[in-house]
């Protein structure tokens, strides 16, 4: 397998990202009401994530290797801003765990994804592969725990 078709197949797996989310106003409240507004804004910020990463997809056949790593890392980038922004909400209390471990689990996947187009770049299908099956698992993660604080917030998942 290419380190193309690794990444293609990688980048696939974000697709189970959208309908996650981030938030860049970083201002926060402890009202449940405005958390909510503002975790609604994050969910669509990530499923716009999600749609960049099916053009990605959708397109990898029609790039050269360092084209896809370029904007796989492009994606990665934003993962981890998108992660960092959910950490600066400030969720009441009882959503503070749940809030956290999206973020910590999206800021993984962009580190995942980060890893993937480094390998694409240097044409490494082993590291790719091992990249792969991280963000495989990383990925259940961010979906997982953006379930549960959808579901408490009465959002839609995805």
């Amino acid at each position: 397998m290419t380190t193309r078709s690794l990444a293609c197949a990688a980048a696939a797996v974000g697709l189970a990202l959208a309908g996650c989310g981030s938030s860049g106003s970083g201002t926060g409240t402890s009202s449940l009401s405005a958390f909510r507004s503002s975790f609604a804004v994050a969910k669509r910020q990530l499923d716009a994530l999600g749609v960049d990463l099916d053009s990605a997809v959708t397109h990898a056949g029609q790039k050269t290797d360092a084209e896809l790593a370029s904007q796989v890392s492009t994606l990665a980038s934003r993962a981890e801003r998108e992660a960092s922004a959910l950490e600066s909400l400030n969720p009441p209390t009882r959503y503070n765990t749940a809030l956290r471990a999206l973020a910590s689990a999206l800021d993984t996947v962009g580190g995942d994804l980060s890893s993937i187009a480094t390998a694409a770049a240097g044409h490494n299908a082993p590291a790719a592969r091992s990249a792969t099956k991280a963000l495989l698992a990383d990925a259940a993660d961010v979906k997982l725990a953006d379930a549960r604080v959808s579901k408490a917030l009465g959002l839609s998942a995805g």
